[in-house]
C-alpha cells in the first residue's frame, strides 16, 4: 500500500502513518513510498483528525466537554452516589447500548473516571428530554 501523501509547507506528510519526506528542489512531484502504518490505536486517531466525520466531531466534544469540567467545574468529579443514580438513569433510556449512549457516543458507567460523562458535573444528558442536568 501507497502512503497517502498531503503537501505541508516544506514537507509531505502520509495521511496514514505519518510518515513526512522533503519537497526536492521546488517540485509539487508527490513521491511514492511504501507505507509503514502505525499502531492500529495511533493510526485511527490520525485518520480521525485528518478526515472530517462522526469521529473529529466526538472528539471535539469530548474536548469542549473535558475543558468545561476544567474550567467551570474545577476538575472535580461527582461523588459516586451520583454517578450511580446518573447510570440507573442512563440503563432505562432506549438510547443506551451497555457501553454508552448512541445519541452523543460518549462512554457511560458506573466506575468514576475521566472518560466518562457521568462522572462531569458539567455535563447533561443530551436525549430529549433529558434524564439528567448539570449540577450546580
Amino acid at each position: 500500500m501507497n502512503c497517502d501523501f498531503v503537501r505541508d509547507g516544506e514537507s509531505f506528510v502520509c495521511t496514514q502513518c505519518g510518515g513526512s519526506l522533503p519537497i526536492l528542489r521546488n517540485r509539487d512531484i508527490v513521491p511514492k513510498r511504501n507505507c509503514k502504518p502505525r499502531t492500529p490505536r495511533v493510526a485511527k486517531i490520525v485518520h480521525a483528525l485528518t478526515v472530517p466525520g462522526r469521529q473529529t466531531r466526538r472528539i471535539s466534544k469530548f474536548l469542549l466537554a473535558l475543558t468545561k469540567f476544567v474550567i467551570l467545574g474545577g476538575g472535580k468529579f461527582l461523588p459516586d452516589e451520583k454517578i450511580m443514580t446518573r447510570f440507573a438513569l442512563c440503563r432505562t433510556c432506549d438510547q443506551f447500548t451497555g457501553k454508552g449512549c448512541k445519541v452523543c457516543g460518549c462512554r457511560c458507567n458506573s466506575r468514576r473516571k475521566l472518560m466518562n460523562k457521568l462522572a462531569l458535573p458539567t455535563e447533561r444528558c443530551p436525549a430529549t428530554p433529558p434524564r439528567w442536568e448539570v449540577e450546580p
